[in-house]
């Protein structure tokens, strides 16, 4: 009965030995591959990325984006991802038409791949896939979020986590692609590979997916070297100016011309409620610091803000992003507020395009508006211009009537004294 029992432990001895060299052989092998679940598994290796920019944008710089592929499995070797650059030569603003852009945005994409070392098992090895913050020399650790700190445009960041499972077994096909070899000179190829995106569904559980994708977007305030008033360098670059002037000398400079304003998010802007600062400045370049609160008043996208403008003012946007779209109206209904007869056109410049000059339709009471207009990240301006012709006699006259009423009764007064005084010396 022991020799029996001494036997049994020998056999049970052997097994488990065995059994742990061919768990040793197989490394992570935790999903068996067979011919029915290899085609699920997929074999995803691209890379696929996507910088989208906003209508007025350039390129201005080439730009070059890194991966990592950090491995989680031990005895894996390592996994090269080759940069994406996007170079200033993909993209022309200034041949880009309407069919360009996708809700304010274009779209360039690049693709890269994921190679690896040789492999010396078989098994499954785990993988972490994810972008590098590398923007205009911004530290790794950055957040994607302040990139316009190291720069003066920013990006941003997809904040995407992929993890690759790449499956790898011993083959004697000479047809297929080599991986490596194993210690026993058994050729090894990799069978599929498969990519889960951390936190993907509603549950927070990894999910299955066909690809790897990351979208970058390029986004700036838009207006060029433009302040408020050119003679002031110590005014900061604004966005977008609305200027009114009078093109006859006689026009009352003290009326004020009323508009409203509206504006369409830039394709860049998250927030669909997204407000922005607006100031005033008097004719003087100066800021009116009695327009809205302390100087400085908001504009929500999508709702009308009104305001008024006087000969030589400007109504200022600090600081809107480029893709940000306008259109302006100059309310030219005759009313008590303003003189009649004041005809408005207006000259509007576009992302420092050519200058384009409408005149209105009607006559004194016609509105006159801008329709669409974009946000470019060069000078962008509007400026509307009254004509005062038709009442340039009449303002001449009611000016200076009180002069000349007062002129006519001197002449006359004089005349009068004039012929008193020779008819009393003719008297002597």
């Amino acid at each position: 009965m022991m020799k029996k029992s001494s036997r049994m432990k020998t056999i049970l001895l052997a097994g488990v030995l065995a059994l742990g060299m061919c768990l040793s052989s197989m490394t992570a092998m935790a999903e068996e591959i067979t011919e029915e679940n290899q085609a699920t598994l997929g074999n995803v290796r691209t890379i696929t990325k996507t910088l989208q920019l906003p209508e007025g944008m350039n390129i201005d710089s080439d730009l070059t984006f890194n991966f990592t592929a950090t491995s989680e499995t031990a005895d894996a070797p390592t996994a090269t991802i080759q940069s994406v650059i996007f170079e200033t030569t993909d993209f022309n603003k200034t041949t880009a038409d309407g069919d360009t852009y996708t809700n304010g945005l274009a779209s360039l994409e690049e693709t890269t791949q994921v190679t690896f070392g040789n492999f010396t098992k078989p098994g499954k090895y785990v993988y972490e896939i994810k972008e590098k913050i590398t923007y205009q020399g911004a530290p790794d650790d950055a957040d994607p979020n302040t990139l316009d700190t190291y720069a003066g445009e920013g990006i941003r960041y997809a904040e995407n986590e992929y993890t690759m499972y790449v499956y790898v077994e011993r083959t004697d096909d000479e047809d297929a692609a080599s991986a490596g070899t194993a210690a026993d000179g058994t050729k090894l190829t990799i069978t599929a590979v498969t990519v889960t995106k951390k936190g993907d569904d509603a549950n927070g559980q990894n999910t299955k997916l066909g690809s790897i994708d990351f979208t970058n977007v390029l986004y700036q305030n838009g207006g060029g070297d433009v302040k408020p008033n050119p003679e002031d360098e110590t005014q900061r670059d604004v966005s977008l100016t609305i200027s009114k002037q009078l093109s006859s000398s006689f026009g009352q400079a003290d009326i004020a011309f009323p508009f409203k304003i509206t504006l369409t998010k830039s394709g860049t802007e998250t927030n669909a409620t997204a407000s922005y600062s607006v100031e005033k400045y008097l004719a003087n370049g100066q800021k009116d610091t009695t327009f809205e609160t302390g100087g400085t008043g908001t504009v929500t996208v999508g709702s009308e803000f009104e305001f008024t403008l006087k000969a030589g003012e400007k109504l200022v946007f600090p600081e809107l992003p480029a893709g940000t779209r306008y259109d302006v109206t100059e309310v030219n209904s005759t009313d008590a507020t303003k003189a009649d007869g004041y005809i408005p056109s207006y000259t509007v410049t576009e992302d420092g395009g050519t200058p384009y000059t409408q005149n209105a339709a009607g006559s004194d009471g016609t509105d006159l508006s801008t329709g669409s207009r974009l946000v470019g990240e060069d000078a962008n301006n509007v400026v509307f211009t009254n004509n005062s012709e038709d009442i340039a006699i009449t303002g001449i006259f009611m000016d200076i009537l009180p002069f000349a009423i007062l002129i006519a009764a001197a002449v006359a007064g004089l005349t009068v004294y004039i012929v008193v005084r020779k008819k009393v010396r003719a008297a002597r």
